[in-house]
């Protein structure tokens, strides 16, 4: 079944050096094919899925779920500042979502939003564990700079909907002219000259090499999807378009209640939460 996280662009995320040096590498590493961890173990916050002290990613079941709220879980669960984040696709056996499968709290306000998730640990998501100094130097680099590269001309595109993400590369890269984008050594030598790179670079990482990444990224400025593109819906059609399932209908959010209502029992039906993806073609 697939299935999405929400990750930061590592190139447009604010707060990226903290007081250990450290920076966003998911989205870089993703393309690679591999899943970075540190050691740090879950935290059982904000939802039901039994995963306190384990080691693992949080995924969401559905994509129009991580595109609604991956702008909160960056900028205000995660304290980070961008305006544009990630959503990439993994593609995974049934049963292994199964193990730690319920639902997250996501609400806000005074109405109650729950949306479905699953917790997978390390161990499940492949057996191929590397540490990131045993990736060679110039294979990191040339992902490095193609990622580079797509988030200026993502800036460029975006305009003044990605105004917080320009900021941060004018005083971060001092790239202050897009059209640079076009000129390979003048992005090579901006990255290189930069403590990003060297942060980058040195920290250390356990990278689990995982037959599950499909590769497939969904760049999301909801600014940009809703003042631009003309909502939602349009982006859909975006996301369709890349073979990537989103369906913001009425019908399709009556589905995702039944399916809530289901796994939020004390003693859920596994083989009645499987029949219900599978009568809508998830399976």
């Amino acid at each position: 079944m697939k299935i999405y996280r929400v990750v930061p662009d590592s190139f447009v995320t604010g707060k990226r050096l903290n007081a250990h040096g450290l920076v966003s590498s998911e989205d870089i590493y993703y393309r690679m094919g591999y899943i970075p961890f540190l050691d740090e173990l879950a935290h059982h916050d904000y939802n039901n899925l039994q995963c306190e002290n384990k080691q693992g990613k949080y995924f969401y079941l559905f994509a129009e779920d991580a595109i609604q709220e991956g702008n909160s879980l960056i900028n205000v669960y995660h304290r980070l500042r961008a305006d544009t984040f990630f959503v990439v696709e993994y593609d995974v056996p049934i049963d292994i979502i199964m193990k730690n499968i319920g639902y997250g709290d996501y609400t806000r306000g005074i109405m109650p939003l729950f949306l479905a998730e699953t917790f997978i640990e390390k161990r499940d998501l492949g057996s191929s564990i590397i540490t990131s100094d045993q990736v060679k130097e110039n294979e990191l680099l040339k992902k490095l700079i193609l990622a580079f590269k797509d988030s200026l001309k993502r800036i460029q595109e975006y305009g003044s909907f990605a105004y917080a993400d320009y900021q941060f590369y004018t005083d971060y890269f001092g790239i202050y002219d897009l059209s640079s984008i076009n000129d390979e050594e003048i992005i090579k030598n901006a990255l290189l000259n930069s403590n990003f790179y060297s942060a980058f670079l040195y920290q250390q990482r356990e990278l689990v090499l995982s037959t599950y990444i499909t590769g497939k990224t969904l760049p999301v400025n909801i600014e940009f999807i809703s003042h631009k593109l003309g909502g939602l819906e349009e982006y859909s059609k975006y996301c369709k378009n890349l073979g990537v399932r989103c369906d913001f209908s009425k019908e399709h959010r009556e589905f995702k209640e039944e399916f809530l209502s289901n796994i939020k029992k004390e003693n859920p039906d596994n083989e009645q939460i499987k029949k219900l993806l599978r009568g809508k073609n998830y399976l």
